[in-house]
């Protein structure tokens, strides 16, 4: 079963950044904006990601993990997300 997240964060150290963006990218999620992300994650994957995130991030650092459901039809309503296209997750896909 997965859960939707919106993941924003503010990591002031760029190859930290850098590091913490491939990683959520390598667990499906869709960069909305340069700090921003949004997609479904199974609650394994949810512990994944706050076991690595709590390792990888210091006191300078933040992070928000919020559950929520974007609707993709409104982001074509708002600027600069026209051609915004998000997929569902398959449930049989591998990590």
């Amino acid at each position: 079963m997965y859960t939707h997240f919106l993941i924003c964060y503010d990591i002031p150290n760029t190859p930290k950044r850098t590091k913490f963006a491939e990683m959520l990218k390598d667990l499906g999620l869709v960069a909305l904006q340069k700090s921003v992300f949004y997609g479904a994650l199974t609650a394994t994957e949810r512990h994944a990601l706050d076991f690595s995130s709590r390792k990888l991030l210091g006191a300078e650092d933040k992070c928000l993990c919020i559950p929520c459901v974007l609707k993709p039809e409104e982001f074509k309503k708002s600027i600069g997300y026209e051609d915004f296209e998000y997929s569902e997750p398959d449930s049989y896909g591998f990590i």
